[in-house]
């Protein structure tokens, strides 16, 4: 937690969760307003940062208790967040939004298949782009007894699309995914790697895992 300035008169306390820099003196910081639980986002210009400021659209429609967890810059003035929100049932859902020529723009809910169930527990947890309005976002979906699910969306020229479902590995002991963080070389071919619980005759726990996507088409994970 840091202490950050937003105008001379007032000061607020906020989380910083996730950096990302284009250039020297060029970056962009993600996180909450502390108190307020509102997600929120600034950006420094050749040095100098802006003010910090909720992300566009988090706080309409009954939208509370949110936070950026990932942003990422695929050029100058081209960057994407990510992050969950709950609404006014106390769901949690995924978000994302984008920077366009150094203008933030209104958050869009992350949406998907049903068996993803991300109107119930979900958010994203990692983000990365390799170029100017194209990027990967990783994310987390739990619903009762679905034993943790992962999804992938991808945004082409601006656009963000559906949330695809990971595929778990293929071995009988695998029983749903843990935890995991993803990085991309290039658009279209990234990795996610992380934990997934597995449960066996006489035992249970974790494994590690990876799972890769090759010029577009995402694999199935498969234990380290």
């Amino acid at each position: 937690a840091m202490a950050m300035p937003l105008s001379p008169s007032t000061k607020r306390f906020v989380d910083v969760t996730s950096v990302a820099c284009r250039s020297v003196g060029n970056c962009s910081i993600g996180g909450a307003f502390a108190g307020t639980e509102t997600a929120l986002i600034d950006s420094e210009t050749n040095g100098v940062w802006g003010k910090a400021i909720p992300v566009p659209g988090v706080t309409a429609f009954g939208r509370f208790s949110s936070s950026v967890t990932s942003i990422s810059c695929g050029s100058a003035n081209s960057c994407s967040a990510g992050g969950t929100y709950a609404n006014r049932s106390g769901d949690r859902l995924g978000f994302v939004t984008n920077e366009v020529d150094g203008t933030w723009r209104d958050m869009t809910t992350v949406t998907g298949p049903p068996d993803l169930h991300l109107d119930s527990n979900s958010g994203i947890t990692s983000l990365s782009c390799r170029a100017s309005s194209d990027c990967t976002a990783l994310g987390y979906s739990f619903y009762r007894g679905n034993g943790g699910k992962l999804f992938v969306l991808r945004e082409t020229k601006g656009i963000w699309g559906r949330a695809l479902n990971l595929r778990g590995a293929s071995n009988e002991s695998y029983e749903g995914f843990n935890s995991a963080t993803l990085s991309c070389g290039s658009p279209r071919n990234c990795v996610v790697g992380g934990m997934y619980s597995i449960s066996e005759k006489f035992s249970s726990g974790t494994a590690p895992f990876v799972a890769d996507e090759i010029d577009g088409i995402w694999n199935r994970a498969i234990v380290v």
